[in-house]
């Protein structure tokens, strides 16, 4: 495999090119996925005009609140913190401690290090360092986390990957191992309460169309993998660590879709403190503990064709 650099307005993009993916990622960036290719056909890419408009764009973080919090504003521990939506990290400047590629695989690391000096560090005053590892296989992309609590207290988190996916027409479709959804509110905050798939338009076991659905969700995963998509040409099978019992389902009427494997749900701060504290899947980490997990991309053809 080879890794090629170019410098953009957006920071050092590395494209790491291999006989059947291409991935191009921006660690300056937030260690965002710009875009992925397999056999030449493109996954995802950024949108530029997402991009522009202030929107997520390519594969970006979520931490460490994951999706929407209720009002902008969590309570832990007795104490109010603003929790802006999807997480800070997203355009995060990671810094690159490696790269390397050999014949067989590729691999970026990227850091980031919270503390007193950052600015904003008062909305969200738990230090941590995160650490990034993007390895690229022939066929199989592996996103792996290590969170390093480097405060004196707890550390309050979700960790998640927000996959902008072709939705090809809406003729993309995707199954989720999932056989139980959270109820939602009408603007999309999960209640706490947990509800069967079967019979209902939620049940994404069989599989289905994105163009079929109208769904912005979370399941809570059974088994591994955890979703598959069938594009036209080729398959794609997600998988997670155990950490990862969430799995957001995003599809609008749009040319993308998302399936986004989380450790928590949206608005998970807000749904510990309500007592909701195994459906929240909140990660709490003790000083100076270290959390890891990751999440893994496996592509193959599409054998039906």
């Amino acid at each position: 495999m080879q890794i090629f650099e170019e410098n953009t307005k957006d920071g050092t993009v590395h494209t790491i090119k291999g006989e059947y993916l291409t991935v191009k990622v921006c660690p300056e960036d937030g260690m965002n996925i710009y875009e992925i290719k397999y056999l030449g056909k493109t996954v995802l890419d950024i949108d530029r005009k997402r991009k522009e408009e202030g929107k997520l764009y390519g594969a970006p973080i979520l931490f460490p609140t994951p999706n929407r919090i209720r009002n902008n504003i969590f309570t832990f521990e007795g104490k109010s913190f603003y929790g802006q939506a999807h997480g800070f990290l997203k355009e995060a400047p990671f810094k690159l401690v490696k790269r390397n590629a050999t014949l067989d695989k590729a691999l970026l690391i990227g850091e980031y290090d919270w503390n007193k000096e950052r600015e904003g560090f008062i909305n969200f005053p738990f230090p941590f360092i995160i650490r990034i590892e993007i390895t690229i296989f022939d066929s199989e992309i592996q996103y792996s986390y290590m969170i390093s609590n480097s405060g004196n207290c707890v550390l309050p988190f979700g960790f998640g990957l927000h996959p902008f996916f072709q939705a090809e027409g809406g003729q993309a479709q995707i199954k989720v191992f999932a056989d139980s959804v959270m109820e939602m509110t009408e603007d999309k905050l999960p209640t706490g309460n947990i509800l069967s798939v079967d019979g209902t338009p939620y049940d994404l076991r069989e599989g289905k169309k994105v163009s079929e659905l109208n769904l912005d969700h979370v399941y809570l995963r059974k088994g591994s993998p955890t979703a598959t998509i069938t594009f036209k040409e080729y398959e794609l099978s997600l998988d997670a660590s155990e950490d990862f019992g969430h799995i957001v389902v995003f599809t609008p009427k749009a040319d993308f879709f998302c399936i986004e494997n989380q450790t928590c749900a949206t608005d998970a701060h807000n749904l510990y403190g309500k007592g909701y504290q195994r459906e929240s899947g909140l990660q709490l980490l003790k000083p100076a503990e270290v959390k890891s997990g990751n999440i893994r991309y496996c592509f193959g053809e599409n054998r039906k064709i």
